[in-house]
């Protein structure tokens, strides 16, 4: 600090030191409400998801019943976390990177130039590879359920099957 200052008044420099720790916690305070926030959100979001389909497991028989406890179970908790990232993430991601470039704008126009040629690639490839996700992960959902209805189903004949044989065994036993 001696060197900053250089026999002046250390007191701007502390003010400023004083006003960046401020400026910091209340970042880091902006940042725990808006991830309370997020949080909160994708909770009502399961919560509501849950009663809507735990409605109309009781309406429903066979493989749907099957099919719809797996989504409760399995599928509830992923949309919860989207729909509470869906809005903040890509908010945060483009603010960050409309700053930085902003920035390097600012600084060294030709930096950012490269820096958009770098990141432009990403703008073809990644709606691609989502893409591709999105398939791979409808396939997986579509299987999953096809299996849970189908244990539902096995599991009910393997019942039946059993009621009988004991209404058998106990008619020929008496």
């Amino acid at each position: 600090m001696g060197l900053a200052v250089r026999g002046g008044d250390p007191h701007p420099l502390l003010e400023l030191a004083l006003l960046y720790v401020l400026a910091d916690a209340g970042l880091g305070g902006l940042k725990i409400a808006l991830n309370l926030g997020r949080s909160f959100v994708g909770e009502r979001a399961v919560r509501r998801l849950r009663a809507a389909i735990m409605a109309d497991v009781h309406a429903a028989s066979g493989p749907e019943r099957g099919i719809e406890i797996a989504i409760v179970l399995d599928e509830a908790e992923p949309v919860g976390s989207f729909v509470g990232v869906c809005l903040s993430e890509p908010l945060l991601q483009a603010g960050v990177l409309v700053s930085t470039l902003a920035y390097l704008a600012f600084l060294h126009p030709p930096m950012a130039l490269v820096t958009l040629a770098v990141f432009s690639p990403q703008f073809v490839f990644v709606p691609l590879m989502q893409r591709a996700i999105n398939r791979r992960v409808a396939a997986r959902v579509g299987l999953l359920r096809r299996i849970s209805g189908g244990l539902v189903e096995r599991r009910r004949r393997c019942q039946g099957r059993r009621r009988r044989s004991l209404t058998a065994w106990a008619a020929s036993s008496a």
